[in-house]
């Protein structure tokens, strides 16, 4: 096992964790703001998705999943969504409402996927 393989596993482990805390989330907590908190659970997960996207995006050259794939409609969030969260008003993260948990575990799986990829090709001395 070199850098790259434990690189990979840990790029893996969002989308992993993302399924499973999707498929047990009970009904109407995807985008409460519990404790009066800004971020919901919908926000935390777009925005985990975004930033490694954007990230990588700028790192490889490559355009971002967001785009390529079509996330962007598929969210419909307007320009809201090209943003990453960073530096959210209070309002702009309670605009980041997503009814579809699949969704958001599906956009997580497809940047994490593109990271691997990325690493995949580094060499070791990389």
């Amino acid at each position: 096992m070199d850098a790259r393989d434990v690189l990979r596993e840990a790029a893996s482990r969002p989308a992993t964790e993302a399924k499973a805390l999707v498929n047990t989330l009970p009904e109407g907590t995807l985008n409460a703001h519990a404790g009066g908190h800004t971020n919901s659970i919908a926000w935390l997960l777009w925005h985990a998705g975004r930033q490694m996207d954007v990230q990588l995006a700028q790192l490889s050259g490559e355009p971002q999943v967001w785009h390529s794939q079509g996330f962007d409609a598929r969210f419909n969030l307007g320009e809201l969504g090209d943003t990453v969260g960073y530096r959210h008003t209070a309002e702009q993260a309670r605009a980041v409402v997503v009814e579809d948990a699949a969704l958001l575990a599906e956009y997580l799986g497809a940047a994490t996927a593109a990271l691997s990829r990325y690493i995949a090709g580094l060499s070791e001395a990389d």
